[in-house]
């Protein structure tokens, strides 16, 4: 029987699109048939991880994800199939946590438990929720965004009460009042130079007073001596004359 070229054609095509669908999923850590060691975990949030993501116990891979698909329809529990590179002795009491990475990629780490009966094929593996290193973050900065929520929502009531209170008349007047303080400080600045130019003792005025009536005060003096010696009743009372001339006020 001869088989036509088409027919070769077809064949060919097929089993170059089988093998490619195979080298995908061997790529990937996935096989056409399922065989080999694997465990099951349930989710409640999956946390965005894919199939051929890595498992790690100790930091060591010893499997990938290798498929994901729903317990229920209510979306209640994703199911997760680990696929392991060989038989390990897991203890039936660890638990799988789901890894957050800042690379974006997460993964799979089993800490393993204490017990002595270690899993088998096809067993499921309790699961742990943690927030991860993005949650925590997240949880740590929570606190500061509702206190900063707090606080503009308060600053933006304090604005719009300034708002209310300040309102064109208001703020005309103080205006007002800002001008006039201008005017009286600038008042007192020169009241304040004109008094220290009065209190200047070289050339301020009042030290000028001052002189002229110590000068007036020492001329009246003298002359008053002068004409107590000169009078008739210098020679008769000399003595009282002399106490008289002598006294302080005289000499100021």
């Amino acid at each position: 029987m001869k088989i036509s070229n088409e027919t070769k054609v077809g064949a060919l095509t097929a089993i170059a699109i089988t093998l490619l669908i195979l080298g995908y999923n061997f790529i990937r850590g996935k096989t056409l048939f399922k065989t080999g060691h694997y465990i099951f975990a349930k989710y409640k949030d999956t946390k965005q991880i894919m199939v051929s993501n890595p498992v790690y116990i100790n930091g060591f891979q010893v499997g990938a994800v290798f498929e994901i698909e729903n317990s229920d329809k209510n979306l209640s529990s994703i199911l997760v199939t680990i696929k392991l590179k060989d038989y390990y002795m897991i203890p039936d009491n660890s638990t799988a946590i789901i890894r957050e990475s800042m690379l974006g990629t997460p993964s799979i780490e089993i800490k393993l438990g204490s017990s002595q009966k270690g899993m088998l094929t096809g067993d499921t593996i309790a699961t742990v929720s943690e927030p991860g290193m993005i949650g925590e973050v997240a949880n740590k900065l929570e606190p500061v965004a509702d206190q900063l929520k707090h606080t503009l929502s308060s600053l933006d009531n304090v604005l719009k009460n300034i708002n209310s209170v300040f309102d064109p008349s208001t703020k005309n007047n103080l205006q007002s009042v800002v001008a006039n303080l201008n005017a009286t400080t600038a008042t007192l600045v020169g009241s304040a130079a004109s008094i220290e130019k009065l209190l200047n003792q070289q050339s301020g005025s009042i030290t000028q007073s001052m002189n002229n009536v110590n000068s007036f005060t020492k001329n009246l003096a003298d002359n008053t001596r002068n004409y107590l010696k000169q009078s008739p009743m210098w020679k008769k009372q000399p003595h009282n004359y002399r106490r008289l001339i002598s006294m302080e006020v005289w000499h100021n």
